[in-house]
C-alpha cells in the first residue's frame, strides 16, 4: 500500500472520514480523567460517549465517577483504572457501546487494555507495556545513562532514605520520586527532615533522588507515527502554583511565548538534541502516539517522560487547528486506525512554530469529603488566546478571579 502524503488539514479530515466509513462508522468513546480533554478529538470525529473522573458537562453523553459517587475525590488517589472497577459504570459502558466500537484513551492502562479485549473494543492508543517502559522513573535513570544525556539522579532503596545522608549528598533541598506517577504525583520536594518523615510511608521500595534545581522546567511535546517523528515547539511548564494546586510538584499549565523570551539559542539547541534523542529511542522501541518530556533548564536534566497525551494537549490541538496544521490528536487517530501516511515537509516545518498561547489548569482538588456540585476543571488560556470549555479560541485575556468570582473552587487554598 502506498504511503499517503498529507498536505493540509482538509485532506487529513477527508482521509479519516473515508477510513471510518470503510470501518462501518463504529461508535467512538473517549476515556480520561478530565471530560474536557475530549475536545482534542471532537473537531475530527463524532464522539458517542465520554468516560471520565470529573463531573464537567461537555455536551456529550458522559459516564462520570464523581457523578456516580456524588463527591469530588482527590484524583491523585483515584487512578483512572478505578472507573473499570465500578460494576455500575462497566454495565453502563457495555449497554452504550456495541462490539467493534473504538475507544480513545488519554493514557493506556492494563485494566483498560484487558477490558477492551474482553468486550470486543478496539483501543486507539499506545501499548501499556511501552508506556510503562518509558514513564517508569527508575528505568529513566538507566535510559539517560544509556542515551548519554545529562543525569544526576540516583536510584536507591527506601531503606537507605534518611535525611542526614541525603541532605549531605544532594543538598538541604532535594527531590524524591516514586518510579510511577503523573502530573506531579509521587514527586516530593524535601526541605527538612520533617518533610521526609511525613511522606516516608508513601515511598515505593525503590525511589529516585536528585538535587533540587530552583529554576524553569522546559516541557516539549512530540508525536510518533510509523513514518515520522514530529516535534512541537517547547514551552515553559508552570508547576505547583499555590492558587491552582495543593501540591508544590503538580502540573498547573504551560507558557509557550515565555520559552522564546528566556531560553538562549545555545540552550534551545541542547534541548532539541535531548528531545530528539529520546523521541528517536521511543520510536525505535515501537512506541507510537503522543509523548512529552520535561527538562530542567538550569541543569538540562531530563526529569520525566510522559508516554501519553499531555496536559497541554487541548491547547496544542486547538491552536494547531486554528493555524491550519494537522493537530497532534488527529495525527494520533490516523496512526491508530491504520492509515499509512506522512505529513508534508511544510507541515513538519510549521510544527516548530511557537504557539502564541499559554495555559492555566485549575485542578479543583478538594482535600475533604465535601460534596461538590457543578465545579468543573476550569481551563483558562492567556498570552494571546483564551480557550473556554466549549473549545472556542477567544483572542482576549480574562482573569481567573473576574471570570469565576462566584464559582471559585479552591478558596480553601487562596
Amino acid at each position: 500500500m502506498r504511503t499517503l502524503t498529507i498536505h493540509s488539514i482538509d485532506q487529513a479530515m477527508r482521509v479519516i472520514t473515508s477510513k471510518l466509513t470503510k470501518l462501518g462508522n463504529p461508535k467512538i468513546a473517549y476515556i480520561g480523567q478530565r471530560a474536557a480533554d475530549v475536545y482534542m478529538f471532537t473537531p475530527f470525529v463524532h464522539i458517542d460517549l465520554v468516560i471520565c473522573l470529573d463531573m464537567e458537562e461537555v455536551g456529550i453523553p458522559t459516564i462520570s465517577l464523581e457523578k456516580k459517587t456524588g463527591k469530588k475525590d482527590l484524583w491523585y488517589s483515584t487512578m483512572l483504572s478505578r472507573l473499570l472497577q465500578e460494576p455500575e459504570i462497566v454495565m453502563e459502558i457495555l449497554q452504550t457501546l456495541p462490539k467493534g466500537s473504538l475507544v480513545i484513551p488519554y493514557a493506556s492502562t492494563p485494566e483498560l487494555e484487558a477490558f477492551c479485549i474482553r468486550n470486543g473494543y478496539f483501543l486507539l492508543g499506545e501499548r501499556y507495556d511501552l508506556r510503562c517502559k518509558f514513564e517508569n522513573k527508575a528505568r529513566l535513570v538507566l535510559l539517560k545513562q544509556e542515551l548519554g544525556i545529562p543525569n544526576t539522579s540516583s536510584l536507591i532503596s527506601k531503606n537507605d532514605v534518611n535525611y542526614p545522608h541525603l541532605s549531605e549528598t544532594y543538598g538541604t533541598k532535594f527531590v524524591i520520586q516514586n518510579p510511577k506517577g503523573s502530573s506531579g504525583t509521587g514527586t516530593f520536594i524535601i526541605e527538612r527532615e520533617e518533610n521526609l518523615n511525613q511522606i516516608y510511608s508513601a515511598l515505593a521500595d525503590q525511589v529516585i533522588v536528585t538535587s533540587f534545581h530552583d529554576g524553569l522546567t522546559i516541557s516539549a511535546n512530540f508525536v510518533l507515527t510509523d513514518q515520522q517523528i514530529l516535534t512541537i515547539h517547547p514551552s515553559i511548564q508552570v508547576i505547583g502554583q499555590p492558587e491552582l494546586s495543593i501540591s508544590k510538584s503538580t502540573f498547573c499549565g504551560v507558557d509557550f511565548p515565555l520559552y522564546e523570551q528566556v531560553v538562549t539559542e545555545s540552550e534551545k539547541q541542547e534541548i532539541h538534541e535531548i528531545v530528539y534523542t529520546v523521541a528517536t529511542a521511543m520510536h525505535k522501541s515501537g512506541y507510537r502516539g503522543p509523548a512529552n518530556v520535561n527538562i530542567m533548564r538550569e541543569s538540562l536534566e531530563l526529569t520525566d517522560i510522559n508516554a501519553r497525551f499531555m496536559g497541554s494537549g487541548l491547547l496544542t490541538t486547538k491552536y494547531q487547528l486554528q493555524e491550519g496544521l494537522v493537530p497532534i490528536s488527529l495525527v494520533h487517530l490516523m496512526q491508530f486506525i491504520d492509515i499509512d501516511f506522512l505529513l508534508s515537509a511544510t507541515l513538519v516545518e510549521n510544527y516548530q512554530r511557537s504557539l502564541n498561547a499559554s495555559m492555566i489548569v485549575l485542578h479543583n482538588l478538594i482535600e475533604s469529603e465535601q460534596v461538590v456540585i457543578n465545579a468543573p476543571i476550569l481551563r483558562i488560556f492567556v498570552e494571546g488566546s483564551v480557550l473556554d470549555l466549549t473549545g472556542r479560541l477567544i483572542p482576549k485575556y480574562q482573569s481567573i478571579h473576574k471570570e469565576n468570582n462566584n464559582e471559585r473552587v479552591c478558596n480553601n487554598r487562596t
